[in-house]
């Protein structure tokens, strides 16, 4: 079964098709599907990261693979459940003490940051007369303070109150993810036998490459954003530590976070902390923050060809497309569904076209 015709102009509507397929099929498993699955996506991750070391052990010592198995399985889930939860506590007493600090010093925020949109009224007036820029510079920037704050002081409690409302969620989420661990760690090689051989019997065999290319391309595309993110996150944590800024860890989360988001970048977060440090007085704090900016902006420019292009080998040109495109015609979900397509429909290609060469492409 060919899935590209050889004729140019039906290849070319044939892959158009492939790419509408992934986009909405993409949407459709990540705002409906996942939830569903990922605990015991998780469970089947955690057993088959396990595995070569379990046999490693077992032949070592001559003990059963499926007891190995079982024990850096359960060792593995409760390190990142411990980890996970630290972080969490970590974020949400950081969150918590961000919205008293603001409340209890909401009205000397405010006189910074009325003095620094006086003085940069003041700065532009110097090059331009308010009579060309309309001037009032002054007050939009002190509203938009007192409108910051205002959200600020009302929608953090929101978000912590159903962070504890989804506790119960939570638990039920962990207890599943734990028993199908279990079940997957005991009944890996058994489970994967199997699912081998009823996929090799079907008549629809040929199919399960597109889904398997699929799950592959995004298992990869995910797992290179999440090394991005930890890496920068570490160096915003490090250097926010070094720098003594309050709520490190909860800005470091902020600020490696917009850095993933290819439209913005971690200057979107640490410039205007800079601004606001230098307005404020502090030329340590602010010359420290440009400084970190350049070197998280060196780092990353260096990890990410080589993590990016290690593990989906895309060009940053093409991901940078893909990125506009998402979300030039689907909004902030673009911005990280559209990459994945793109990622899938590459992968699903090169997969064809090497079993093609192979004599794999007939029925």
């Amino acid at each position: 079964m060919d899935f590209l015709p050889k004729e140019a102009h039906k290849k070319a509507l044939y892959l158009a098709f492939y790419i509408l397929i992934a986009v909405f099929g993409t949407y459709f498993f990540f705002e409906y599907a996942l939830p569903a699955v990922l605990p015991f996506a998780l469970a089947f991750f955690l057993a088959a990261s396990v595995q070569k070391n379990a046999e490693l052990l077992a032949r070592r010592t001559g003990g059963s693979k499926r007891v190995f198995s079982l024990i850096l399985g359960l060792a593995f889930f409760a390190f990142a459940a411990l980890a996970l939860g630290l972080a969490t506590y970590k974020l949400v007493f950081e969150l918590s003490e961000l919205v008293r600090g603001i409340a209890g010093a909401r009205e000397e925020l405010l006189s910074h940051a009325a003095a620094f949109a006086e003085r940069a009224e003041a700065l532009f007036s110097r090059f331009l007369p308010p009579s060309v820029w309309g001037g009032g510079f002054s007050a939009v920037l002190t509203e938009g303070a007192k409108s910051l704050i205002s959200a600020l002081t009302t929608k953090i409690p929101a978000f912590l109150g159903a962070v504890f409302a989804g506790v119960p969620k939570i638990i039920f989420f962990l207890t599943a993810t734990l028993i199908s661990c279990v079940y997957f760690c005991l009944d890996y090689d058994k489970l994967r036998t199997f699912a081998a051989k009823k996929t090799a019997r079907s008549s629809f065999s040929p199919l399960f490459h597109v889904p398997g290319a699929a799950f592959r391309a995004a298992a990869k595309y995910l797992r290179a954003v999440f090394l991005l993110f930890l890496m920068m996150y570490v160096i915003f944590t490090c250097g926010f530590l070094l720098l003594g800024v309050e709520y490190a860890c909860l800005f470091a989360v902020l600020a490696a976070f917009v850095d993933a988001l290819p439209a913005l970048g971690s200057g979107a977060v640490l410039l205007p902390y800079a601004v606001y440090a230098f307005s404020a007085g502090d030329l340590r704090l602010g010359i420290g923050l440009c400084v970190l900016w350049g070197a998280a902006s060196l780092a990353r420019q260096v990890a990410e060809p080589k993590i990016m292009g290690g593990e989906l080998g895309v060009h940053p040109l093409v991901n940078l497309i893909a990125v506009y495109l998402g979300y030039r015609f689907f909004g902030a979900v673009g911005l990280v569904f559209m990459p994945i397509a793109v990622v899938i429909v590459k992968n699903i290609v090169q997969s064809e076209e090497c079993r093609a060469q192979n004599g794999g492409g007939e029925m």
